[in-house]
């Protein structure tokens, strides 16, 4: 069928696409981040699938919603009902298992390969210099959760370059940091940078500081799970 049938000029259609595309790309990091062993499942739901559902939700008319979502429960209760039946073999699941791990970790990289390169994630050296910090000075903040790291495509240390951007006050990101407490450096770097239905689908880095209470309110949730 033509664009000329819809009624809809291409340009139209291309531009509603892309917040739908936007929230199938949080789904599907959301199934790759799944078998993560550093989150629970809850804290998974509320830190990737929830934020995914909403992103997808908004992204057509109200509606649809509820059919779209029915739609899909329907088509995952019938794919999980197939895959009870199929009963496979202990050795098939631990093969299946390590091929699924694999795929996560190559996935993973692939998304800190891409923070690195778009300059999201920087070195402790490159962090301390724009900060103009010592190493015991940066050891002491992580240490008293003030500031994180995440792992990088090499397994080596890498800081959110947003702790050395001046547009943020550098006492509201430490602030947040530490209502996140003893979670790991890759959900706090998520939190910080993932949108939020709670704040008006942005992140809390969009928000700060107009919206700390909020957001402070969201990191205890998140650790309290």
């Amino acid at each position: 069928m033509s664009n000329t049938s819809t009624g809809v000029p291409p340009k139209a259609k291309i531009h509603a696409r892309k917040p739908l595309a936007s929230g199938a790309q949080m789904l599907a990091d959301a199934v790759a981040t799944f078998a993560d062993p550093v989150l629970s499942k809850d804290q998974q739901r509320r830190t990737w699938f929830t934020p995914a559902y909403q992103r997808i939700a908004l992204a057509v008319p109200q509606e649809k919603r509820l059919a779209i979502f029915r739609e899909m429960k329907k088509e995952l209760s019938e794919l999980i009902a197939s895959l009870q039946a199929d009963q496979p073999t202990a050795t098939n699941d631990a093969s299946e298992g390590r091929l699924l791990m694999e795929e996560l970790r190559r996935q993973e990289r692939a998304r800190r390969m891409a923070d690195v390169k778009a300059g999201r994630l920087i070195s402790s050296s490159t962090l301390r210099e724009r900060l103009g910090m010592t190493a015991q000075a940066l050891g002491a903040a992580v240490r008293a959760k003030r500031m994180f790291s995440v792992n990088g495509p090499e397994g080596e240390r890498l800081y959110p370059a947003f702790f050395a951007d001046p547009k943020y006050e550098h006492r509201d990101l430490e602030t947040i940091s530490k209502a996140l407490a003893d979670l790991s450096g890759s959900i706090k770097f998520a939190f910080f940078t993932t949108p939020s239905i709670s704040l008006g689908n942005r992140r809390p880095l969009d928000v700060i500081p107009t919206r700390m209470d909020r957001i402070l309110s969201l990191a205890q949730g998140l650790v309290e799970e």
